[in-house]
């Protein structure tokens, strides 16, 4: 035995913990609607804290179909780095929909967003 080395210096960052993402925004529906199509958008998450201290491996979407189910859109499988799609199946005019988005990271998924409800536009009467 030698002896001891000298004291590292002092970690004034402190500890980084990698997480889960945090819980994302809801997603959005930035471009309007049509009777058969409902454009959506997610922000992504702002800072690799909220990103669980690590990079965003995929963002999974679903949606209700107007019912008391959620069905996928993109992202669970196959993963998805898609920040926007088109839903055009199963849209129909002046029906509302529920959508909601969550992150993965090396860490697994973050909780669900809320969800939001989109309107798909119809004709007018």
């Amino acid at each position: 035995m030698n002896g001891w080395s000298p004291l590292s210096s002092q970690n004034t960052d402190g500890a980084l913990i990698e997480n889960i993402p945090h819980q994302m925004s809801a997603p959005f529906n930035a471009l309007g609607t049509s009777q058969s199509q409902i454009n959506i958008e997610w922000t992504v998450l702002p800072d690799l804290t909220e990103k669980g201290g690590c990079e965003i491996t995929s963002y999974h979407l679903q949606w209700d179909k107007n019912s008391d189910e959620w069905f996928d859109i993109i992202g669970f499988n196959p993963i998805s780095l898609a920040l926007a799609t088109v839903q055009t199946l199963d849209v129909q005019g002046g029906i509302t929909y529920k959508f909601r988005v969550r992150a993965q990271n090396i860490h697994g998924w973050s909780a669900f967003s809320d969800s939001v409800e989109i309107k798909a536009a119809q004709i007018p009467d």
